[in-house]
């Protein structure tokens, strides 16, 4: 038993000196924000690429339930007012269940997929890349125009 406190003291003492000797190894300046300068648009692409479509994935889960309640395909057997809103149609701009599930999610797709799309790839006429925001971008309008007859991307939220 006195080894093993012995032991464990040392280790406690050796990983003491260790953190001592390091004042900024995890500091972060902000963690919520990729700095630009740190992006390769050429080396990422096929990351950002892929954001677009996981962002669009995201959006989409959300999009069927919501999309089946206001087709009537399936019950909103539920107690939250911003969703029961679907079951009789009367969905307004303020419903934050709307925005934050459906609407957002949305926007930030197609957001992501122009991410990629303002940036010049080689051989654009071939690029998975480009080939796959596009795809993603087009669901986002489509999805937008499908279930809200409008949609904004670039511009802010839709103005009544």
């Amino acid at each position: 038993m006195r080894n093993l406190t012995r032991f464990a003291r040392t280790v406690v003492a050796a990983g003491a000196l260790i953190l001592a000797g390091c004042d900024d190894w995890l500091a972060v300046k902000n963690p919520t924000v990729i700095d630009a300068d740190a992006l390769d648009p050429t080396a990422d692409a096929e990351v950002l690429a892929k954001s677009a479509q996981q962002n669009f994935a995201h959006a989409y889960g959300w999009l069927i339930m919501y999309s089946s309640w206001f087709t009537g395909e399936t019950d909103v057997s539920e107690t939250f007012p911003t969703r029961n809103e679907f079951g009789r149609r009367e969905v307004t701009i303020q419903n934050a269940s709307l925005s934050g599930d459906v609407w957002f999610p949305l926007s930030q797709a197609a957001s992501s997929a122009y991410l990629l799309l303002d940036v010049a790839l080689p051989v654009p006429d071939s690029n998975i890349s480009y080939a796959r925001a596009n795809l993603y971008l087009g669901f986002s309008y489509l999805s937008m125009a499908e279930h809200f007859c409008r949609g904004t991307v670039r511009s802010g939220p839709v103005r009544s």
